[in-house]
């Protein structure tokens, strides 16, 4: 690690963190690492992204921290509307129903014609 590095990781543990984390990362592009350490350029835009998608990345965190802490969020109630489940059968005989019912109804509308 570059002395400037090793600065940053002492004054800053989540530094050192993230180092760790992306550990890999580095050992598998060093050459890009080693532009990212020694071009300003590319920290300052690095930042700068990072600093624009602040919003977003607040709320990201903030979904990742409430699903590791050990507080239930309360599930939101479903609004959804589902008609009961009945058999073939029992939807014959009420279709057979609502048909007397509707011929019953034409009956009786044809005595008042």
């Amino acid at each position: 690690m570059a002395k400037s590095l090793k600065g940053k990781s002492r004054q800053h543990r989540d530094y050192k963190k993230w180092l760790k984390a992306n550990e890999e990362w580095f050992k598998s592009n060093p050459s890009a690492f080693r532009r990212m350490v020694n071009d300003p350029d590319i920290l300052l835009s690095l930042n700068q992204h990072m600093t624009g998608k602040k919003g977003k990345l607040m709320k990201r965190i903030e979904r990742i921290e409430q699903r590791k802490s050990d507080v239930p969020t309360p599930e939101k109630k479903k609004r959804t509307f589902r008609l009961p489940r009945i058999s073939l059968s029992t939807a014959s005989q009420n279709l057979g129903r609502v048909s007397e019912l509707i011929n019953n109804i034409n009956y009786i509308g044809s005595l008042f014609k």
